[in-house]
């Protein structure tokens, strides 16, 4: 392997400076490719830009339920969206309208791991009652099959 790098180290050495500055100055010197196709920047340009969009687009997003749900609470109305139990949803509408009772906007992030179910309460007015919310649902959720 040495050896290899010496010859290709001596190859370089034989060229003398005024060479390399000769063939740099050529006139036939090969160009680059932005030289030699100049809609090539522009096209890169819109590539890099539509991926920084799409990369926003995602952060903002967010991550999807997957294995898991998203209950939605606003003053008039809590929508269910992902995987949970549709014989359920009755009593924990119950449970959150006349029991919790809470003021505001708030959301409920619920996903399994294993046979464990993980709850996040998100919303100002919710964070004192996230324990007691998470307590219900473990004790009434069953990891889907």
């Amino acid at each position: 392997m040495t050896r290899g790098i010496r010859s290709f180290v001596g190859e370089l050495l034989r060229f003398s400076p005024t060479f390399l500055a000769r063939l740099a100055a050529a006139d036939d010197f090969p160009q680059s490719l932005f030289d030699q196709f100049p809609w090539l920047q522009n096209l890169l340009l819109f590539f890099a830009t539509l991926a920084l969009i799409a990369l926003i687009v995602w952060f903002v997003k967010g991550k999807s339920p997957g294995r898991g749900f998203l209950i939605h609470v606003d003053e008039h109305d809590i929508t269910f969206t992902g995987l949970f139990p549709p014989q359920m949803q009755a009593a924990v509408i119950e449970f959150l309208r006349y029991d919790v009772a809470l003021p505001g906007e708030y959301q409920i992030r619920g996903h399994w791991e294993d046979r464990i179910l993980i709850v996040v309460v998100q919303g100002d007015h919710a964070r004192p009652m996230e324990q007691r919310i998470r307590n219900f649902l473990k004790l009434n959720l069953k990891p889907p099959a």
